[in-house]
């Protein structure tokens, strides 16, 4: 788990603890069947920017509840779930505490790690934390009511965002679910279905107004019955930014993909082979293939007889006596002058300046070839390239203070649930690929495509190559594919991008060719002119 401080309460747990848990986890099944939903970044993601994935503000749940450095903030969420129990008119502390208490086995299971902290802390934790989680989502935007000026919020609004948005500092939905149930009406009395309707229609739109009001991207939006399924908070922004309304779409959706990849690969191994095959066949009844073999061999040959006559002359010379009056030094340079050269030459061949390919051409490469960009009425399931109109459509995107955070939790939370498509981390790697320069995000900014509230042109490009880094190489198929595919065949065939692939091709690979050849040609003539100025050739 990334944090950067220990927790202020001793981490082990007793015997008799964990004797409890385990009897509870048998007697009821609860662990077996209860999903993991709150998950721990590993360190191979977090790495690369620890403190984006790490509450500094306020923390919810149990992973950095007792954090010293958090510390400050428990009088202000307490205060803050007073005023959830008042306007939300919930029982009283005690009772609710109870009501976690009896969903402890449910509760540990959602979370990844096994929480080292007994019966009595956990309740408290889930109870004032899912109150604050609670007013917080009740007050945001909220018609006549509005955040309190001595909140947490007032204090820093940007970083209570960025906090309650994090992988590790999520509250399972059914928590606060259990504890919107709990609504007293007038009369005390046992609450109806249609009722319980109603307050899980009240607690969807809270959750559904908050998502919408921080999101940098276009939503899809949901019904509240559909979003109090979602695990927390964080699964419900990322489903809405998919536009996925339902587990089964996600997975009919994820089978799909893995299908459509599947066939698609056999397809183009059976074409690249046969192409092949019907290249080297045609290839062989041609004449100049022998003599192709004939002057290789011949090349060896020749090289083979220059080092047995260089091998020769030297082994004469070494017998004449006026080669003790020769300058050993100018021999010695000679000799190793190839051994010099050699490895610089290897590595210069090594180094090809255009192996690292960017997935796309930016912004600007695009509009040079006529490619024009256009803003897509919707989320990332919208992206699309007409080839007809040569027009890339891509979502809108509202990049502030809090996006970086954001976006890094919301792609850390992607590649940990083990998603079949990562959309969300290939639209970051489309984003990073077409922005490079100020010049890339202006033609964004004027096709009203990014909104940039960071005030740096800089910070845009660093934010995508942050996020990058921490994806590392995990990148896999994604729906976009097929786009930025079609994208890059209709760049690659444009004339002016044909005419620098065949430069690149042809001629500087027989540049460096040719480079590698006059080197060793200059070796030769230098040994040549050596023996000739002492030998005095005619």
């Amino acid at each position: 788990m990334s944090s950067s401080s220990t927790s202020i309460i001793n981490p082990s747990l007793s015997e008799e603890q964990w004797v409890k848990h385990i009897r509870d986890a048998i007697n009821h099944g609860i662990d077996i069947e209860t999903p993991v939903s709150v998950h721990c970044v590993p360190v191979s993601i977090s790495s690369a920017k620890p403190e984006a994935y790490v509450p500094h503000h306020v923390a919810l749940g149990p992973y950095h509840h007792l954090r010293p450095h958090l510390y400050h903030t428990e009088h202000p969420k307490l205060a803050a779930a007073r005023r959830a129990q008042a306007a939300l008119k919930l029982p009283a502390f005690d009772r609710t505490a109870g009501l976690l208490q009896a969903e402890e086995a449910k509760i540990r299971a959602s979370y990844q790690l096994h929480l080292q902290v007994g019966t009595d802390t956990l309740k408290w934790i889930m109870t004032i934390d899912s109150l604050f989680l609670l007013d917080l989502l009740y007050r945001y935007k909220s018609p006549n009511i509005g955040i309190k000026e001595d909140s947490i919020w007032d204090d820093d609004p940007d970083s209570t965002v960025k906090d309650v948005m994090m992988v590790e500092n999520q509250i399972p939905t059914f928590v606060l679910r259990e504890i919107m149930l709990q609504i007293e009406n007038s009369a005390n009395e046992v609450r109806e279905n249609e009722e319980d309707e109603s307050i899980d229609r009240k607690l969807g739109e809270m959750l559904t107004r908050f998502c919408k009001g921080i999101s940098p991207l276009e939503l899809e939006m949901c019904l509240p019955s559909e979003a109090i399924q979602r695990k927390h908070l964080l699964d419900l922004l990322y489903n809405l930014i998919l536009g996925t309304t339902g587990p089964e779409a996600a997975q009919t959706k994820k089978n799909e993909l893995r299908s459509a990849s599947f066939f698609r690969l056999i397809d183009m191994a059976s074409t690249q082979t046969s192409k092949v095959t019907k290249a080297w066949n045609k290839l062989s009844k041609y004449s100049f293939m022998k003599k192709l073999k004939v002057l290789i061999k011949l090349f060896f040959k020749m090289v083979s007889i220059l080092a047995s006559i260089f091998t020769a002359a030297w082994n004469e010379l070494s017998k004449c006596s006026f080669m003790k009056d020769l300058k050993v030094e100018l021999i010695f340079k000679i000799i190793q002058l190839p051994r010099q050269l050699i490895p610089r030459c290897s590595e210069y061949l090594s180094n090809d300046p255009f192996r690292e390919i960017v997935m796309i051409p930016t912004a600007s490469k695009l509009r040079r070839v006529g490619i024009k960009l256009s803003l897509a009425t919707g989320g990332i399931k919208t992206i699309a390239f007409d080839k007809k109109t040569a027009t890339l459509k891509l979502p809108h995107i509202d990049l502030d203070a809090t996006t970086e955070v954001l976006l890094r939790n919301l792609v850390a939370y992607e590649m940990i649930s083990q998603r079949g498509s990562l959309i969300l981390t290939r639209y970051t790697e489309l984003m990073y690929g077409i922005i490079d320069t100020s010049e890339d995000l202006k033609l964004l900014r004027e096709a009203s495509i990014v909104l940039n509230r960071l005030n740096n042109d800089n910070k845009v490009v660093e934010l995508f190559n942050g996020v990058i880094k921490s994806i590392g190489s995990k990148s896999t198929a994604s729906e976009l594919d097929e786009t930025i595919r079609d994208v890059n065949e209709y760049y690659n065939s444009t004339r002016k991008v044909k005419a620098y692939n065949l430069m690149r091709k042809y001629v500087y690979s027989s540049w460096k060719f040719l480079t590698v050849v006059v080197t060793v040609v200059l070796i030769l003539l230098m040994v040549l002119e050596t023996f000739c100025s002492v030998l005095s050739c005619p």
